[in-house]
């Protein structure tokens, strides 16, 4: 049980927080980073400071953050799975690889598809952390809809086109939902399961 706390962690603290951890260990001079970059004898990285590495830095605090998010929601769909196919799956002498793809990845499939939508609909609404690590930038390299959506109303006073861009932000995220759903196969499983 301390693995696991000490793994959901990241998932606990503000993204407030986590910008401005994340801002100061990228920092050129003083980060942290960069400090264990000169140990090992590589030369520092401009980790918000330029366009390729400042989005890919954004991905990495990202992902650290809300890995354990997706772990948790994962886990649970384990140990909820019945134990009857594992044991028929054993006597008929599959191999674990074999009762990986075969018991586990099909009967784990709607938690995925859950998992995997609410971390895409969570992805596209990101603003906190990227604006307090890089505000959208350099040169708009880490601008995410998000960002632009508050530029336009609150720094521009733009209202009428925030507003429009704020339902097309929505009807993108409904298309997303929409799309997810269909090609997943999800109302498939969800009507399977209930006829069950």
């Amino acid at each position: 049980t301390v693995l696991r706390t000490i793994i959901i962690v990241p998932m606990l603290i503000t993204p407030i927080a986590v910008g401005i951890t994340w801002r100061i260990m990228m920092m050129p001079d003083l980060g942290v980073l960069n400090y264990l970059l000169s140990l090992a004898g590589i030369p520092p990285q401009p980790w918000a400071g330029e366009k390729i590495s400042a989005m890919a830095s954004m991905v990495l605090v990202d992902v650290w953050q809300w890995t354990p998010f997706m772990f948790l929601i994962i886990f649970a769909g384990l140990s909820a799975l019945p134990k009857s196919p594992f044991e028929a799956a054993a006597i008929d002498g599959a191999s674990p690889v074999q009762t990986f793809f075969m018991v586990t990845l099909p009967m784990l499939k709607p938690v995925i598809v859950i998992a995997s939508l609410l971390r895409i609909v969570d992805a596209i609404r990101t603003y906190d952390t990227v604006y307090i690590i890089t505000r959208g930038g350099p040169d708009f390299a880490t601008d995410l809809l998000s960002i632009y959506l508050a530029r336009v109303n609150f720094r521009f006073f733009n209202l009428g086109y925030g507003a429009a861009l704020s339902w097309l932000t929505l009807l993108i995220i409904l298309a997303v939902v929409l799309i997810f759903v269909k090609y997943t196969g999800f109302m498939r499983m969800v009507n399977e399961k209930e006829a069950r």
